[in-house]
């Protein structure tokens, strides 16, 4: 697993070597980390602002455009339950540094986000949808549709 910076400025991956030698490291909003499943995953560097319930999330992740990614046709989303366990993973491989490094949240809190996973089961848990918990070793959680936690918008590239 490796981490980069996407640059404002290019839109290409910069290491967080390189990326810490500029003025203003906190001028990037996305990071790129290339899985070991060779997929690069996309993520913003904070949370959307607010709580949002499941619908509403997925809603905010979708509309969710990064400037300098805009042309690429890169399409936002809540990530998937095994995309968090990825960005879990990533945390001890430079995700926290990345994000600590341009002005991020997301790995500094423990704050729980949707996935845009409903439960599997609907005939039990049909008003229910997962979300990972941050705090916890991204353990997993389901909770009512209504209920509200944080949008982490991500992509993923193949």
């Amino acid at each position: 697993m490796k981490v980069y910076i996407i640059s404002p400025d290019t839109g290409n991956r910069v290491s967080i070597d390189e990326w810490r030698k500029e003025k203003d490291p906190t001028r990037a909003n996305v990071i790129a980390i290339d899985t070991d499943d060779e997929h690069t995953l996309l993520m913003r560097k904070s949370y959307l602002p607010g709580e949002y319930t499941f619908k509403e999330a997925q809603d905010a992740c979708a509309r969710f455009i990064e400037p300098e990614l805009d042309a690429t046709g890169i399409v936002f989303r809540c990530p998937t339950r095994k995309e968090c366990i990825d960005l879990y993973d990533a945390r001890f491989q430079g995700l926290d540094e990345a994000v600590k490094l341009i002005g991020g949240d997301f790995a500094t809190t423990g704050r729980r986000h949707w996935t845009c996973e409903r439960d599997a089961d609907p005939r039990c848990y049909a008003n229910y949808a997962w979300f990972s918990n941050g705090s916890g070793g991204y353990a997993f959680s389901y909770g009512f549709l209504y209920s509200t936690c944080s949008a982490l918008p991500v992509a993923l590239l193949k």
